[in-house]
């Protein structure tokens, strides 16, 4: 009876997930992924469209194409789409890619990766053979300046009129107009539209050399609001891009173009913008201090030890915080003064907001140090140097000094107590012939104590090197474990797919280990500079490293795949470990 019962009841289970398996399954997005053909030539464009449907749509994060390392991006829309069937809702995103094949006799594979609610979804795959031929017309990518669907209006598509002259307006300005080498400037690319647009407006940007540049976050980094122009009325939206050139002399920005298509019966128009000069000014000479980092900005610098007391021989921690406004991404390790505590290398931690008129925020220094000693530790000020544009002069802060009480260490354990005295009826030792101490095998125990001290405290002494201050020379003897330790923290970003954060950290980690290796500031460490600095001999030998810093600064306008970005994570970890 008792296995009638349980067969019973599991049939009554089976029953009552039968209709919850549809449910679940339909949580999960479906992909489709197509092209509008299976062969192009190299000069020939092919549209890759990506739809995904069903009730996981609503969360999906962007899409990750992969394969899509063989051609060159000239462009990429997305929208939604709502269909309401039956008083069921449903919600589907479509994305648009225009490629252009990179080489000729190749069969490419295509597939689209999609995160949803931390879960990696795959599509099926698309084949395009390549071959030679072709001849698509030119197109502009839109690089930075791609806008979510919905903010630009839609015409009838009963509308054949084609645009007007003065129907959309795009303008260009970058301010201010001259900077010192190293400060921040904001170039906005403004677009009046007048009437409406039928396609996604595709933004591309003008080719920087030598200029540094940062995306504002999400919500600041493009407006829309109502406008008026020569007497019209238009609706603006302005794309905002935060700029820091890295040379003195006049900075050329080339024309950005915007592309859409302005009804369905009308062929796509593409408008460029006025091209722009920027002036940059070099640093003065004057007052300039010794060994200065480059950091242009305004910045103040405080320490804080969040424990008041400690004991000799425990870790504590020594936040250094620097915060202000500037050039945030090149702020260096503060000028860090002798304590008398053993310290390690720092863990760095940022705190950057970038807003729509320039960046602002902190870059914190944690370190470990072990006080010595019981008594009074002292901790003398932490100081940075920085160029102000404001004042138009070199300025110096400092923290203020901190002072600790440290208590004796705690005991380890009880004092041995003396051996007890000999019976009566035995000899004592002591009353034998007396041996020397070094022959005695107290002896040969200490020594075997020290011994192993010594060699524990070397030991210790090359895995946890301190890092205070430094020459030169010890700088380069570090350089590799902290480039790797900094890369280590890139690779985190990268698991993150926060590709911004992970290109500014393996740009930072090369740039740092140049520096010591070069004994050149960080801030002139770009591929142009080093090759006007190095003889050739030289640049030969870090020729790895600045392939790795040009392929960050690339990656801004053109960022690949997770796996271009697991591949330059690998060739920065080589460069650094190479014997030179």
């Amino acid at each position: 009876m008792t296995k009638r019962l349980r067969s019973a009841a599991l049939l009554v289970l089976l029953a009552a997930g039968l209709p919850l398996m549809p449910a679940a399954a339909a949580d999960q997005p479906q992909l489709s992924l197509s092209a509008d053909k299976n062969k192009a030539g190299v000069d020939d464009t092919v549209e890759l469209q990506l739809t995904i449907s069903g009730s996981g749509a609503s969360s999906a994060g962007e899409p990750v194409i992969e394969g899509v390392e063989h051609f060159d991006l000239l462009g990429t829309s997305h929208g939604d789409q709502l269909s309401i069937v039956n008083m069921n809702i449903t919600r589907s995103t479509t994305w648009r890619y225009t490629l252009r094949p990179k080489k000729a006799g190749e069969s490419v594979t295509l597939r689209a990766k999609v995160p949803v609610g931390g879960t990696n979804y795959l599509s099926g795959t698309v084949t395009i053979e390549t071959t030679k031929g072709g001849g698509g017309p030119a197109q502009h990518p839109p690089g930075m300046f791609n806008l979510p669907p919905g903010v630009f209006n839609f015409p009838s598509p009963f509308d054949t009129r084609g645009p007007r002259k003065d129907d959309f307006i795009l303008q260009a300005r970058v301010t201010p107009a001259a900077v010192y080498a190293g400060e921040e400037a904001v170039y906005t690319l403004a677009f009046y539209q007048g009437a409406d647009v039928y396609s996604n407006v595709n933004f591309g940007p003008p080719t920087l050399k030598n200029i540094w540049s940062e995306q504002p976050e999400d919500g600041q980094r493009h407006e829309t609001k109502p406008a008026r122009l020569g007497g019209r009325d238009y609706t603006l939206t302005e794309v905002r891009v935060l700029l820091y050139p890295m040379s003195a002399g006049e900075a050329a920005i080339p024309a950005a173009t915007v592309s859409f298509q302005p009804s369905p019966f009308s062929a796509p128009v593409t408008i460029k913008s006025n091209e722009l000069a920027l002036k940059v000014k070099p640093l003065p000479e004057k007052g300039k201090p010794a060994g200065f980092s480059g950091l242009v900005g305004n910045f103040a610098i405080a320490s804080a030890v969040p424990q008041k007391s400690a004991a000799a021989g425990q870790p504590l921690t020594l936040a250094v915080t620097v915060s202000g406004r500037g050039a945030l991404h090149a702020i260096p390790k503060p000028e860090e003064p002798a304590i008398d505590a053993e310290r390690y290398d720092p863990e760095i931690k940022d705190a950057f907001h970038r807003g729509a008129h320039g960046n602002e925020g902190s870059r914190t220094f944690s370190y470990i140090i072990v006080p010595k000693k019981e008594g009074t530790l002292a901790i003398p000020p932490f100081s940075l140097a920085f160029f102000n544009p404001v004042s138009a002069a070199y300025e110096t802060v400092k923290s203020a000094p901190l002072t600790l009480t440290v208590a004796a260490a705690a005991a380890g354990s009880a004092a041995p107590t003396a051996p007890p005295p000999p019976a009566p009826d035995v000899k004592s030792p002591a009353t034998a012939e007396e041996k020397p101490f070094y022959r005695q095998q107290l002896f040969y125990a200490v020594v075997a104590v020290l011994l192993v001290a010594a060699l524990g405290i070397m030991l210790h002494k090359r895995r946890r090197p301190a890092i205070s201050g430094g020459t030169a020379a010890e700088q380069a003897l570090r350089a590799e474990p902290v480039a790797l330790e900094r890369l280590a923290r890139a690779e985190e970003f990268l698991r993150r797919n926060e590709t911004a954060a992970f290109l500014g950290a393996v740009e930072h980690a090369m740039r740092a280990y140049l520096s010591a290796k070069l004994a050149i500031p960080p801030s002139a460490i770009t591929p142009d500079d080093i090759a006007l600095r190095l003889p050739a001999e030289t640049l030969a030998r870090y020729r790895e490293c600045l392939s790795v810093l040009q392929a960050c600064f690339d990656a801004r306008y053109s960022p690949g795949t997770v796996e271009n970005a697991t591949a330059l994570l690998e060739q920065a970890k080589k460069a650094v470990t190479i014997k030179i």
